[in-house]
């Protein structure tokens, strides 16, 4: 589990109503820029975009509510998902790791599956035809990870999260008779 920090944008929000019912992963584009350096960018002008999370390599930071829509992937997918965009920092595998854990949680608490709840925004561009972006593709080559494996790894995240914690049991009966034997053998 990681922490996420709640720093809420002031510029670029829609203030429109979401009842989110999946989620949208990008990549950022720029390379080097941490989640603070984006949440400062998309804070500090009219950019007429945004998203609700920006994950790097040892952050997660959420700038728009989950109930509220983010101008991420044009129109009719800015009204249906949630959105996460992968910053292109180092290493790499937190990045990924951090992105999986996001992914699986939303799905969990929203009980989305990946199949028909999680895209790429290269997905949304081929379905709606509202932007033409291909993110986060090849942001994942460039790393040796393709889309496939990236929904893999969060339906492997999924099953973990869901594992019930396993409490260990105490044995009273042992317990009292150890404790009973203890007893006596201070009073020898």
């Amino acid at each position: 589990m990681y922490e996420i920090s709640e720093q809420l944008i002031k510029y670029n929000r829609s203030c429109q109503s979401l009842s989110p019912q999946g989620f949208v992963i990008h990549a950022t584009d720029t390379p080097n820029a941490t989640a603070q350096n984006e949440h400062d960018y998309f804070n500090s002008g009219d950019r007429q975009a945004s998203a609700h999370y920006f994950v790097d390599s040892s952050n997660i930071i959420r700038t728009i509510p989950e109930n509220e829509v983010a101008w991420h992937a044009g129109s009719t997918a800015n009204h249906k998902f949630l959105s996460v965009e992968m910053c292109e920092t180092d290493p790499f595998d937190e990045v990924w790791s951090r992105t999986v854990w996001l992914v699986a949680d939303a799905c969990i608490r929203y009980n989305w599956t990946t199949g028909p709840n999680v895209y790429s925004h290269r997905g949304i561009s081929a379905m709606y035809h509202e932007t033409d972006h291909t993110d986060p593709i090849q942001y994942l080559a460039d790393h040796g990870k393709t889309w496939g494996q990236l929904l893999a790894a969060i339906d492997e995240e999924i099953v973990t999260l869901k594992k019930p914690v396993v409490v260990p049991t105490v044995n009273k009966t042992a317990q009292a008779i150890s404790l009973l034997e203890q007893a006596i053998s201070l009073l020898k």
